[in-house]
């Protein structure tokens, strides 16, 4: 097991994070909530978005906005279970045979990025976590988001970035149709054991993708555990081909 010491922005335990089995550091999790260094840092991200620099968790800044109207693209996680108690938060999953804006049997509230079910300016907040690399039209999920969010409402999102390149289709459904431009890559998913697929290779020209769209976006990072420089002695040419 390897360790880290960190804050937890989720929960504000000051301890370490660990990982098991080999993984690398930025995947390690908080062990007192459980919160991976990537959802740690989104809350801190909310945080400070928000006005409180000096608050230390989430946890700790949620009895000052309970007026706050939320929505998470996610109905489990460290950071639902912190923000579920608030009265103006929402949360949902994509669920197949269930209708967008319905329940689940389990009581899951179903919608689809691209097509949600909330009126116009529902939102003060929106977030989403690894979730825009899997909608086959990501530009129809960022306008949706875009029209349910208040006057300077904010979409704090994260999606995996290949730095230093431009964004990449890896399926164009433009024609109705999935159409594979590059090998088919699947990510782990809790709800699906046969993994998720990847329609979209994000790269450093998100803020410019999502201009035109009504975003003012900026890449916020807290921790590097490498530069751009060094990727080529984690990943050579040759094996970034075979991803491709």
């Amino acid at each position: 097991m390897n360790s880290i010491e960190n804050r937890c922005y989720v929960c504000g335990n000051n301890d370490n994070f660990h990982t098991q089995n080999g993984f690398s550091l930025r995947e390690a999790c908080c062990l007192a909530c459980g919160a991976s260094r990537r959802t740690s840092d989104l809350a801190r991200c909310i945080i400070h978005e928000f006005g409180e620099h000096d608050c230390l968790s989430l946890r700790q800044y949620i009895p000052s906005i309970p007026e706050l109207k939320i929505y998470e693209a996610q109905a489990d996680g460290a950071l639902h279970k912190v923000l579920m108690d608030l009265p103006g938060y929402v949360c949902s999953e994509f669920l197949v045979g269930v209708a967008p804006g319905a329940l689940s049997k389990d009581g899951v509230r179903c919608e689809n990025l691209e097509a949600l079910t909330f009126p116009d300016n529902s939102f003060d907040l929106v977030v989403t976590q690894d979730v825009f690399e899997h909608i086959a039209e990501p530009i129809v999920g960022f306008r949706e988001i875009a029209r349910v969010l208040r006057p300077g409402g904010k979409h704090i999102f994260t999606v995996p970035v290949h730095e230093g390149r431009k964004t990449v289709v890896r399926v164009d459904t433009q024609s109705g149709k999935p159409v594979f431009c590059l090998p088919k890559v699947y990510h782990g998913d809790p709800l699906r054991p046969s993994g998720c697929l990847v329609y979209t290779d994000f790269g450093d020209d998100i803020p410019q993708i999502l201009g035109p769209l009504g975003y003012v976006t900026k890449s916020v990072s807290y921790e590097r555990f490498y530069t751009p420089s060094e990727i080529p002695s984690v990943m050579d040419e040759a094996s970034w081909k075979r991803y491709e």
